[in-house]
């Protein structure tokens, strides 16, 4: 039996001033912190994006269709260009882009990878964001 690719997505339940996430699949079910339920009110709630993010991508490698051996990783560059702030550091930007930047794949409607068979997993590592010279 071939194992089907799980789609989710986060819900956003909260409001800018107290953001709240839910994690919820294509079955309309809602994530426990353990198991899947239909009931939203017994659906674990998020308060940090990159909390949620996580455990996405943690239910997706626990769903994974691949085997181990053909992981492969890629890196392409995000450029982010900072006008004004002089007096920014780089550990400032790092800081600022983790907490306001998302990276955000539309399962639902392009699948989870490119192939039948395949799931990608997006993240940026923003502890090695560096500033060029130009």
């Amino acid at each position: 039996m071939t194992k089907q690719p799980l789609h989710l997505s986060v819900l956003n339940r909260g409001s800018i001033q107290f953001p709240r996430y839910l994690i919820g699949n294509d079955h309309r079910w809602f994530w426990t912190g353990f198991d899947w339920t239909d009931t939203e009110s017994n659906a674990q709630l998020f308060t940090d994006w990159n909390e949620v993010a996580s455990e996405v991508q943690k239910l997706l490698l626990q769903n994974r269709i691949a085997e181990p051996s053909s992981i492969r990783s890629f890196v392409a560059p995000i450029k982010l260009r900072l006008v004004g702030g002089d007096h920014c550091s780089v550990a400032d930007l790092s800081a600022w882009a983790f907490s306001a930047a998302r990276l955000l794949m539309d399962h639902p409607a392009d699948s989870v990878g490119p192939g039948s068979n395949s799931l990608v997993i997006s993240s940026i590592e923003w502890d090695q964001l560096s500033e060029v010279r130009q």
